[in-house]
């Protein structure tokens, strides 16, 4: 009997590239604590106008290919993916499961995932952000319990995202500088996002 098996060891459904044990432990006994993180949140954009010149057969593999391609390459980097909704992906980083560098190998995955969609031509729009969120299992362990990250940083990566048109990631000042990367040559905007009472500095990147 191969010990996977021995200790009922498989794939986590976070992340392929480990294991399901810390995964089925916080299930059991949810909980979590505040941390520091990098958030990456992509979206397919105009998906609805795709949809409509699309059979809806077409359309579900056009989505797959997106969940796919996105969910690859967040694993090579040792992401974990929170979430796949409709069409969009969430997924997060830490120092305690990806390393110090963390925060650049968002950065790449966002990269590589929009590298990735422009072969496939997907249009996608790509927000990346850091700070200290809640992470953890929220529910009970009679119910449904869910593995994600919450708090007014999460929030602000998904308004970032859906302020990236097709073809950008927009990343904050902050996750820029916690990477180690100059924003040297890059764009800069200055945004008004919604709940957040001070503009938020962000640079942009393309293909």
């Amino acid at each position: 009997m191969a010990v996977g098996a021995l200790y009922n060891r498989k794939q986590s459904s976070l992340n392929p590239n480990f294991c399901n044990v810390c995964e089925d432990f916080a299930k059991k006994f949810p909980g979590g604590a505040e941390v520091e993180m990098s958030m990456l949140f992509v979206d397919v954009r105009g998906s609805t106008a795709l949809s409509e010149q699309m059979t809806p057969m077409e359309f579900q593999k056009l989505i797959n290919r997106f969940y796919v391609g996105t969910t690859k390459a967040i694993a090579e980097e040792d992401g974990l993916v929170e979430k796949l909704a409709g069409d969009a992906v969430a997924a997060f980083w830490g120092a305690g499961f990806a390393g110090v560098d963390y925060t650049a190998r968002t950065i790449r995955a966002a990269q590589r995932i929009l590298k990735v969609m422009a072969q496939q031509k997907i249009p996608v729009g790509i927000g990346v952000h850091a700070g200290v969120a809640f992470f953890g299992a929220m529910g009970s362990a009679e119910g449904l319990v869910n593995i994600s990250a919450i708090g007014d940083e999460v929030n602000t990566a998904a308004r970032l995202a859906s302020k990236a048109a097709a073809g950008e990631i927009i990343v904050s000042a902050k996750a820029l500088t916690k990477a180690g990367i100059a924003g040297d040559g890059l764009e800069t905007r200055h945004l008004e996002l919604k709940g957040i009472s001070e503009p938020v500095t962000i640079h942009v990147m393309r293909g």
